[in-house]
């Protein structure tokens, strides 16, 4: 990701990159990179866990509160790879003025009607108010 970022230096736009990580195993990080970058918080998420949501929460906390003027939100993780440089993903974010989440509210399979939408409780969580993106 470091190399994709500074793809930027060499592209048509001037876009100014933030990064903020939440890391699962913070204490098990080596690179002094990824370090300086790495949330004090771990919620230590399994996948599909409702601390995946927190920690993803608490990457935008920590962006809107240092950022005086951050306009997009991407998502990564360590098992993505970039297909396109960030000039052509920073053209592509900013050329419409609207959000990408596709979330719904209806499962689109068994397997995420079980997993997803019937895990969680509706004693707690009123099953209208449970979106998936």
């Amino acid at each position: 990701w470091r190399n994709w970022i500074d793809t930027v230096s060499i592209g048509k736009q001037n876009y100014s990159v933030n990064i903020y990580i939440h890391a699962k195993y913070p204490n098990k990080i080596t690179s002094p990179w990824v370090r300086e970058r790495t949330l004090d918080t771990t919620f230590s998420p399994d996948w599909n866990s409702p601390e995946v949501i927190r920690a993803m929460l608490s990457v935008l906390q920590k962006a809107m509160t240092v950022e005086d003027n951050c306009h997009r939100f991407i998502f990564l993780t360590e098992s993505c790879i970039p297909i396109y440089t960030l000039d052509e993903v920073g053209t592509k974010l900013f050329q419409e003025d609207y959000s990408w989440l596709n979330a719904f509210h209806v499962p689109q399979s068994k397997w995420e009607a079980a997993a997803c939408f019937q895990s969680v409780d509706s004693s707690m969580i009123p099953s209208e108010a449970v979106w998936k993106a």
